[in-house]
């Protein structure tokens, strides 16, 4: 039995799959994207649910990549567990996974107050972290792993098989546009998941509706010099291109991107990665790469708005580019962040940020943060510049879907990780696609499906 745990919204993945005689696994354990305080101390309806969970019975947890919504509730597992002698909660993930993961038990353990409350020490360490193997057997469960393009490192596939009939949960994944080399392998990855013979396919839908055509570039976080020379490659096409390649020049130019912590975790114990670029901008052009898209709590972007950054230092020809759509949940906080931004000065009360490149703005808000200070706008125009077709995405493109479902050829299907609207658009394409030959399911809240 396959069961979807995900939130109210489905925009958080959890999906368990039990054995007959009751045993299960559970496939990601995330939380709403939210700030740090709000999943360690929200309503329920952050989180998966975890209701008829036999926890006696629950063999291992497989996390697929280091999302928030992937992953963040297992604090919250944690909690529901409780704290058992010599027999920790098993998780299976990547090296990168394993960090983020860490570090978010550990800002529950050390970073909140009446954290004793929430989870003591000795749950924090009653975890056991496995390294992936490209198969595992855990009692009548084998698990295949394949390593997946995504826009976070350590991104996988899992393949469950139990009771003689295969089951691929396929989320966040791309095809890399840019890499032919990178492109074949996912394909070949996805061939060879094919080759198993699946019975039945989760599939990520979540970029269906809004990109029915491959975009000509895709930026993600470490990809970020593709953002820069998306400008130089598309200003015939794009009259915000224009304006906004126009007014940077050769300005010294901060591009954040990926909307998460593992990005965050090796911004704040690597330093700021830079880069010289051979393309877009003049050669004395500058790209950072900085995370906190979100305004996580612990962000280095947002730790720059403090002020407090170790690493991130603007100065008045600084331009920062955010290349990602605001995530439900999460508007008031980045809002905050950008209005702090745009109000950086420095001692001689000059402003830190020349320019703020987003892809999305509240119109009131834009307007304010624009009109506040006539005197830059007399002189520099616009603080704050929306660029729509700037939007970057880890997410397969529709054409991308179809063809990982043909690849694949699953006997059934369900979309997963989108709210209610999108995957029932996508399921209604499917015969079009396929005819009768792929059965459809839904699995919306708490649905379940007998395989």
């Amino acid at each position: 039995m396959i069961r979807n745990r995900g939130g109210q919204k489905i925009l958080n993945n959890c999906e368990t799959v039990t054995a007959p005689g009751g045993h299960m696994i559970m496939l990601d354990c995330g939380a709403l994207f939210h700030d740090e305080d709000s999943i360690f101390s929200g309503s329920d309806n952050l989180f998966p649910n975890f209701d008829g969970i036999n926890i006696d019975l629950l063999d291992a947890v497989f996390i697929s990549h280091a999302h928030d919504d992937h992953m963040a509730a297992i604090v919250k597992l944690l909690q529901l567990r409780g704290y058992r002698e010599g027999n920790p909660l098993v998780v299976y993930c990547s090296e990168i996974t394993e960090i983020v993961i860490r570090n978010k038990i550990g800002y529950a353990l050390n970073e909140r107050e009446n954290v004793d409350k929430m989870i003591s020490p000795e749950l924090a360490g009653n975890v056991e972290f496995r390294r992936l193997q490209p198969e595992q057997q855990i009692g009548d469960f084998k698990i295949y792993a394949f390593p997946v393009y995504h826009s976070i490192p350590g991104a996988y596939i899992f393949v469950v098989e139990i009771d003689g009939k295969r089951i691929c949960y396929l989320t966040d994944f791309r095809f890399n546009l840019r890499d032919q080399i990178e492109w074949n392998r996912t394909f070949q990855t996805l061939t060879n998941i094919g080759s198993l013979g699946i019975d039945f396919l989760m599939i990520d839908v979540i970029g269906y509706p809004n990109r029915k055509e491959a975009p000509t570039l895709q930026a993600v976080a470490h990809e970020f010099g593709e953002i820069i020379n998306l400008f130089a490659k598309n200003v015939e096409e794009h009259s915000q291109f224009a304006q906004v390649a126009n007014e940077i020049g050769d300005r010294k130019v901060d591009v954040v991107g990926g909307p998460n912590s593992a990005i965050n975790f090796f911004c704040r114990e690597f330093g700021v990665i830079r880069k010289r670029l051979q393309q877009g901008f003049k050669e004395n052009s500058k790209v950072s790469l900085i995370s906190g898209c979100m305004a996580e709590s612990s962000a280095t972007l947002t730790l720059a708005s403090y002020g407090k950054s170790d690493h991130l230092k603007f100065d008045k020809n600084t331009v920062v580019i955010i290349p990602t759509r605001i995530i439900p949940g999460t508007k008031s906080k980045v809002n905050q962040m950008i209005a702090r931004l745009t109000e950086l000065k420095d001692s001689e009360g000059n402003y830190q940020i020349f320019k703020i490149v987003v892809t999305e703005m509240e119109p009131k808000l834009l307007k304010h943060l624009n009109d506040k200070d006539q005197n830059f706008k007399e002189k520099c125009g616009d603080r704050v510049l929306v660029c729509p077709k700037l939007h970057c995405s880890g997410h397969a493109t529709r054409p991308e879907i179809k063809l990982a479902i043909e690849t694949i050829a699953p006997e059934e299907i369900a979309g997963i990780h989108a709210n209610a609207t999108t995957r029932h658009e996508f399921e209604n394409r499917i015969p079009s696609w396929f005819g009768g030959k792929i059965t459809v399911n839904t699995l919306d809240a708490n649905d379940y499906v007998m395989i």
